[in-house]
């Protein structure tokens, strides 16, 4: 029989948190005669009762497991703890707002069933406000191209996964994750399927700080392209001031340009050009101080505080 195991990262959901996972068993005890299940709670060091409702909860079902971190590692963080405590031949994650479908679980897995690595859910619409839904669709846009993201699939908080890529997904090493960029290194047997978004139960943990912050983290840490961007950006500069150099030189050699503004042509496009090799020679060292960085950037992901239900704790 195999074994499913449901991940939430869980933020002041204290009022939601115990319906969502209540729906969730209810679903996955429909097919108890084909899957076992465990379902797994990280409390992202919420400010709340969120931890003593998952006491509460760890206590009525001990096949319900809780995490408390010791600070607010970030919801990618919190999913990566879930995943790699889970012992479920099939994982899946989900929100704790009520906003993914726990009646839904099973479109997910079926589709995994059918040799998928990964299978996500796609939403016609999102039941968020306008900002939440700009800058969500920006994150995910701009970090999945970063990331390698297939063009078809979406990127979203719900998804299901396979046990020999979770076996696989960075654990302690990382200090600032995003999950999706080892996905997308270790397979592209991925795809997206139309799920539910309904609307959410209690207020949005998401401000538009939190956001913005997910975005520069995920940009600075992914890649090296912000680097890159300054090399290519100093080429540029360097190439653009060569050929304003050498039109200058035409023009003064066809007299089209006056020889008293020969001097300012060409300091202009000499600065141009200065300008061009400083920003490359900088871009060109921030390549290896970046390596440097990605290879010593060994600060713990994350630090579990207290286990509930757990075999090692």
């Amino acid at each position: 029989m195999k074994k499913i195991s449901v991940t939430i990262p869980c933020y002041k959901s204290e009022k939601v948190l115990a319906s969502v996972v209540e729906e969730t068993v209810a679903t996955l005890e429909t097919r108890a005669d084909k899957y076992n299940y465990e379902i797994v709670l990280v409390c992202d060091n919420s400010p709340d009762g969120t931890w003593e409702v998952i006491r509460e909860l760890c206590k009525k079902n001990k096949k319900i497991k809780g995490y408390n971190l010791t600070k607010n590692f970030g919801q990618s963080t919190a999913t990566i703890v879930g995943l790699k405590n889970s012992t479920g031949q099939i994982c899946v994650c989900m929100d704790d707002d009520g906003q993914n479908s726990p009646s839904e679980i099973f479109k997910l897995i079926d589709k995994l069933e059918e040799g998928y690595d990964v299978v996500g859910a796609k939403y016609k619409k999102k039941r968020h406000n306008i900002i939440r839904n700009i800058g969500s669709h920006l994150n995910s846009s701009i970090n999945g191209k970063i990331a390698g993201k297939p063009k078809k699939f979406v990127i979203t908080s719900h998804f299901a996964i396979t046990r020999n890529i979770v076996n696989n997904l960075p654990d302690k090493d990382v200090s600032f994750p995003y999950i999706w960029a080892p996905i997308f290194r270790m397979t592209r047997n991925v795809i997206s399927i139309p799920m539910m978004h309904k609307a959410r139960k209690g207020k949005s943990s998401y401000s538009i700080k939190k956001l913005v912050g997910k975005f520069f983290n995920n940009f600075l840490n992914l890649s090296l392209t912000p680097l890159r961007l300054a090399t290519w950006l100093g080429f540029l500069t360097m190439f653009a001031g060569f050929c304003f150099g050498v039109t200058t030189g035409v023009l003064f050699a066809y007299d089209i340009i006056a020889r008293g503004d020969v001097l300012l042509y060409s300091i202009g496009s000499g600065a141009c050009f200065l300008f061009g090799v400083n920003m490359f020679l900088i871009g060109l060292l921030g390549e290896y101080v970046g390596r440097t960085y990605i290879t010593l950037n060994n600060a713990p992901m994350y630090v579990i505080k207290e286990k509930i239900n757990d075999k090692d704790s």
